[in-house]
């Protein structure tokens, strides 16, 4: 397994892993997030340096101008099948947490 793969997306804008706020679906490759859901998409970069994931990725509503961004951080052991990235996303200028829940599910061709 390899952390450039498709992963499904869970995300809790509560801060706690167990309050499901939405998922979708992301693809790491290369530095580079792309994915989404129904109502979003997802675009951004990351580093994994000694066994730390750091990310940025813009959240935005299909057809609006309505985005936001995640700043994430985690650890990644390699060959692991989930990850948690913990972060935060500024909401009328003030932080507030996020939790990530990622799962293999291919690695890339």
């Amino acid at each position: 397994m390899s952390l450039e793969a498709l992963w499904t997306v869970v995300f809790s804008t509560c801060g706690d892993a167990s309050q499901e706020q939405g998922n979708g679906v992301a693809v790491f490759e290369t530095g580079r997030i792309f994915g989404g859901d129904s109502n979003f998409y997802y675009l951004g970069d990351y580093i994994c340096t000694n066994g730390q994931i750091k990310a940025r990725v813009k959240i935005a509503r299909h057809g609006s101008n309505n985005d936001f961004e995640f700043e994430l951080s985690g650890a990644y052991k390699g060959g692991e099948s989930s990850l948690i990235l913990d972060g935060t996303y500024l909401v009328n200028g003030k932080p507030t947490l996020v939790v990530v829940i990622l799962t293999h599910i291919a690695d890339l061709p």
